[in-house]
């Protein structure tokens, strides 16, 4: 007498390429993660203290681009 298996036969893949549908929700997912990380990159950065001027302009001076003093 045979015993009948319970478990659910799994179906094999054939290794062919993801959907079109599968193709865009990588992608999406793809896009996710390396705004997640640049964003974690930029926060470390920041937190570490490097990674810009002390300023980001320079002082107004009173002078103009003739070398007289504004008034």
């Amino acid at each position: 007498m045979a015993t009948a298996s319970l478990t659910p036969q799994k179906k094999k893949t054939t290794g062919l390429p993801p959907t079109k549908r599968g193709k865009i929700k990588a992608r999406i997912l793809g896009n996710m993660f390396k705004a997640v990380v640049s964003m974690f990159k930029r926060k470390k950065i920041a937190a570490e203290g490097g990674g810009g001027s002390a300023s980001p302009t320079p002082p107004l001076s009173g002078y103009n681009s003739y070398g007289s003093p504004n008034v």
